[in-house]
C-alpha cells in the first residue's frame, strides 16, 4: 500500500511537471489568405507539417524552427518535393515570413487559430 501511494505521488509530480514545459509558439494552425487560396498551415509538436487549402490537402512533411528561420520539408500531394527555409518573426498573433526564396517573399501573413 505504502509503495502504491508512493508510485501516484510519484505520477503526479510528474506529471505536474510537464504540464509546466514551455509550448513552442510555431506549433499549431495557421491561416491566410494567398490570392484566393485558403491557405492553413498546421505546424505539429511532434514536428510533422500539413498544409491545405481549406479542407484539401497539398501536401504533408515535416518543420523545424531554428535562429528566428523556419524550414519546411513539403512532400506535395500532387507529387514532388520542396524544401523551404524562410526567416519569421511572430508578432502580435500574425506569423511572417521573409526571405530571399520567392516562396518567403510572397507568404501570406498567417493568424494563429484558436
Amino acid at each position: 500500500m505504502r509503495r502504491l501511494l508512493l508510485c501516484l505521488a510519484l505520477a503526479g509530480l510528474l506529471s505536474a511537471c510537464g504540464d509546466d514545459a514551455p509550448k513552442d509558439p510555431l506549433v499549431g494552425t495557421w491561416s491566410g489568405d494567398l490570392g484566393g487560396l485558403s491557405l492553413v498551415l498546421i505546424l505539429g509538436a511532434d514536428g510533422k507539417l500539413e498544409m491545405k487549402n481549406g479542407e484539401a490537402l497539398l501536401g504533408d512533411g515535416t518543420w523545424s524552427a531554428k535562429d528566428g528561420r523556419l524550414t519546411l520539408d513539403l512532400v506535395r500531394a500532387s507529387g514532388g518535393k520542396q524544401l523551404l527555409t524562410c526567416d519569421y518573426v511572430i508578432k502580435d498573433g500574425v506569423l511572417r515570413l521573409s526571405g530571399e526564396a520567392k516562396d518567403c517573399t510572397q507568404a501570406p501573413n498567417l493568424t494563429q487559430d484558436s
